[in-house]
């Protein structure tokens, strides 16, 4: 797990009735909430015995975004957030697709960083389209995965 610097981050392991938890911190309970890096543990303990998980957890101390995009756009032809737009920071998208939520590719492109909104011509529905870039940054090729919302 990566822990940006200056955040927290939350671990956990689902919650039983009639089991112990004992996390190398000394909290027992389900979960923490941590704000350096380490080798975290749990040991869960019910019925049936005891088990260990580990929880290494890793410092980043550059987790600016390497693109910025909205999450939410309105391609209603009102001359106001009607394009979604993809900017670069230091990176080379190499390209990007937009899904629905049946996993349907609507926007595919290598070169535009641009989408209207529309599929076939046809204004998109209202709703949570899945997205993914996948960029060059230091000569490693990075997927990232997000969701942006169409609005009417």
């Amino acid at each position: 797990m990566i822990l940006c610097d200056g955040q927290t981050l939350i671990l956990a392991i689902p919650y039983f009735n009639d089991t112990e938890y004992l996390w190398n911190t000394g909290d027992i309970t389900s979960e923490i909430e941590i704000a350096e890096a380490g080798n975290y543990s749990i040991t869960v303990t019910n019925d049936c015995g005891s088990k260990e998980f580990p929880f290494p957890v890793e410092l980043n101390t550059d987790c600016t975004s390497p693109f910025f995009f909205p999450n939410i756009f309105s391609p209603n032809d009102d001359g106001i957030n009607d394009l979604f737009q993809i900017t670069p920071k230091n990176v080379s998208i190499t390209n990007f697709e937009i899904f629905d939520r049946w996993g349907n590719i609507v926007f595919s492109s290598n070169d535009n960083l641009t989408w209207n909104g529309r599929l076939q011509n046809q204004q998109v529905e209202q709703g949570v389209y899945i997205l993914k870039i996948n960029y060059k940054k230091d000569q490693t090729h990075i997927s990232y995965v997000s969701n942006i919302t169409v609005i009417r």
